[in-house]
């Protein structure tokens, strides 16, 4: 996995690792405002399980402004949905893991 220095590692954890959870999701829809929403789905959908969160690569997938993405990675965080893990991964010391929780 390629990672930048600081940048920000996740590992997704699904109800169902091969699917989203339709009941999940739709508690997500209704608690998360839709900027949020989108980088949780951003998130959730993503191949791997672990993955660095690369701005540049949200930005031009849902055409967030920069201003929205940092508001939507501040919700995830009060919100619950992602949690900073105090795991430091030997081959990235520098980077932060977070845990995105799908969540029922």
């Amino acid at each position: 996995m390629k990672v930048s220095f600081n940048q920000k590692i996740i590992r997704r954890h699904r109800v169902h690792e091969s699917y989203v959870d339709f009941d999940s999701n739709a508690k997500a829809r209704k608690r998360l405002t839709s900027a949020a929403y989108v980088l949780y789905m951003y998130m959730l959908i993503q191949e791997n399980s672990m993955f660095p969160l690369s701005r540049k690569d949200v930005l031009d997938s849902t055409q967030l402004s920069n201003k929205t993405y940092d508001r939507a990675v501040t919700e995830l965080i009060s919100t619950g949905y992602l949690t900073e893990s105090n795991e430091v991964l030997p081959e990235h010391p520098n980077n932060k893991v977070y845990d995105l929780h799908e969540r029922r």
